[in-house]
């Protein structure tokens, strides 16, 4: 059974007990906490593109936390051409350079792109 709980500026939360000595009760870091939730939504994008809703070019753009222009940049191809690129589907269709270009810019294998 808990009797207290005490909390100094410096240091963290100790509750003591009627039967034991105190406990150590540690407060999620809020850093901790964002980068947890971060690899969630970044997973649902990698999972949303194995299911077919969104292309995998997206889903490892979104993940890189890149806009159509930065892969673009990055890719030295045009805004438009990464938006063509991202359509389901339209990965079969382009040629092994385009491919090449976008997986090293996204930081990834080609293989990956499929």
């Amino acid at each position: 059974m808990l009797k207290s709980v005490s909390s100094s500026p410096r240091g963290p939360l100790v509750a003591e007990s009627q039967t034991s000595s105190p406990t150590l009760v540690v407060e999620p870091d809020a850093r901790l906490l964002l980068q947890e939730v971060k690899a969630s939504i970044q997973n649902q994008y990698l999972v949303a593109a194995e299911k077919g809703q969104i292309s995998k070019i997206r889903a490892w753009r979104i993940v890189r936390g890149l806009d159509q222009n930065s892969l673009a940049a990055r890719a030295s191809m045009t805004q438009p051409e990464i938006s063509r690129a991202e359509r389901p589907g339209h990965v079969a269709k382009m040629k092994g350079e385009t491919l090449r270009r976008i997986a090293l810019a996204l930081q990834v294998r080609i293989d990956d792109l499929f």
